[in-house]
């Protein structure tokens, strides 16, 4: 008998001792598990983009000025005796009135007396004598054929027989429109075309001449300059998919690892109450599984800090490409205000 009495209280002292644990891993909130659990709720949660990541903008180049003076073609009498007109000559005289002027001469490019030497043809051909001809086409379009890369064009026409090169350049120095454009300090060359031909049934001369600007005389923004910065700012694109996709990524986990730990929590409350209850055996087995996803969500926190190690890795690395770009748009900035300020003196 005695030692039956013995046999009871040791397994009552057993079954007692089990409660005790199970009381004690649900409630002791001082507890290694519950510590860890509270250290990852209270920072893995905390991820967000990053506020003021935001490229400048570059402003729009300002377009080029395509013509700056047409005046009115001038016309002169086809009755007086033809004298030989020279694009040379034309040039020199020009350039004298210039010189008068105080301004610089105007070389010879080819490029533009090849686009005098086509309007003069084509005005010739379809019998027109204007700044525009019948389809449309315009000082600029003649220019462009020759692949003459300029700021500003301008042009001067005249019909006539005038008395020789100084004759022709006089005539169209007593015309305002057309003594602006020959004065112009702009303009840094020149082309001339001259021929004579059968226009409206008479024979007389055509002149032109094509005044230019290239576009060197105002030096756009650095090629290599625009290159970096739409490369870094491609790379920014490619970083923040990245950053988007790692973001997600560590979203998931953290929710995964958040459900394991409430339902170990939910398990480990369930074999309290089963112990609470004296059924030891189920107690067991429902902290085991407690324990069970507590392990699973222990699993996940080296991942969960890789993702987060990586996020904050991308996000370094976008504020370090942005304050690149910041410097460089400064930069192209500068260059497109001169740009466009050198450009605004070409305006009509």
């Amino acid at each position: 008998m005695f030692g039956r009495v013995i046999v009871l209280l040791v397994l009552l002292a057993v079954i007692l001792g089990g409660v005790g644990v199970g009381v004690q891993q649900w409630q002791d909130p001082n507890s290694l598990l519950n510590s860890k659990l509270s250290e990852l709720t209270n920072n893995l949660p905390n991820v967000s983009l990053p506020q003021g990541i935001s490229l400048p903008s570059l402003p729009v180049l300002q377009q080029p000025v395509t013509e700056i003076t047409t005046p009115g073609p001038l016309r002169g009498r086809t009755d007086a005796p033809a004298q030989t007109l020279t694009a040379s000559g034309t040039i020199a005289e020009t350039n004298r009135h210039r010189a008068e002027a105080g301004l610089p001469a105007l070389p010879l490019n080819a490029k533009l007396a090849a686009a005098a030497q086509a309007k003069v043809n084509d005005m010739f051909q379809k019998q027109y004598f204007d700044h525009i001809g019948p389809d449309g086409r315009g000082p600029a379009d003649w220019v462009e054929d020759t692949n003459y890369a300029y700021i500003a064009v301008g042009e001067n026409l005249a019909l006539g027989n005038f008395a020789g090169d100084a004759a022709l350049v006089n005539a169209w120095m007593s015309s305002p429109g057309h003594r602006a454009n020959i004065l112009n300090q702009h303009f840094a060359e020149i082309g001339v075309a001259t021929a004579q031909g059968t226009f409206q049934g008479e024979q007389t001369w055509l002149a032109v001449q094509t005044f230019g600007t290239p576009s060197s005389a105002c030096p756009g923004p650095s090629p290599t300059l625009r290159q970096q910065f739409d490369q870094k700012k491609a790379l920014t694109e490619q970083i923040e998919v990245e950053l988007d996709r790692t973001q997600a990524e560590l979203e998931r986990l953290i929710a995964e690892h958040d459900r394991l730990v409430r339902e170990g929590n939910q398990k480990i409350e369930e074999g309290n109450a089963a112990a609470r209850r004296g059924d030891q055996e189920e107690a067991e087995r429902l902290w085991a599984e407690g324990e069970a996803l507590h392990n699973q969500a222990r699993e996940l926190e080296p991942k969960i800090e890789e993702r987060r190690s990586a996020y904050n890795s991308f996000i370094d690395q976008l504020n370090a490409i942005n304050n690149e770009l910041i410097d460089l748009a400064n930069q192209l900035n500068a260059q497109i205000d001169q740009y466009n300020l050198c450009v605004a003196r070409f305006g009509s």
